[in-house]
């Protein structure tokens, strides 16, 4: 069984990908769509998949240096896949 910790530091990182995604993506980066609901959404979904995804085996005795690298990358990734969503969305508006 994994420790408190582990399995925040692997909600945190979940998050911070599911959150990058939702950033970016075109339905739910609209001003139409309420903050709140967004933030709900993202926090939903990522409480779904960090309670699926086994958590990294990296995280278990990492550093904060290393999770803080960790959550930018997390965001980037996160981020870099909402910009592909949104370039098919375009793509398919055209």
């Amino acid at each position: 069984m994994d420790s408190p910790v582990n399995l925040v530091a692997a909600f945190m990182l979940v998050l911070a990908r599911v959150s990058g995604f939702f950033a970016v993506l075109p339905v739910l980066s609209s001003r139409t769509v309420p903050l709140q609901l967004r933030v709900g959404l993202a926090l939903l979904v990522s409480l779904i998949l960090a309670s699926v995804v086994p958590p990294a085996p990296g995280i278990a005795g990492a550093d904060w240096v290393l999770l803080a690298i960790l959550l930018v990358r997390e965001i980037l990734v996160g981020l870099g896949l909402g910009l592909a969503v949104a370039l098919v969305f375009a793509a398919v508006r055209q």
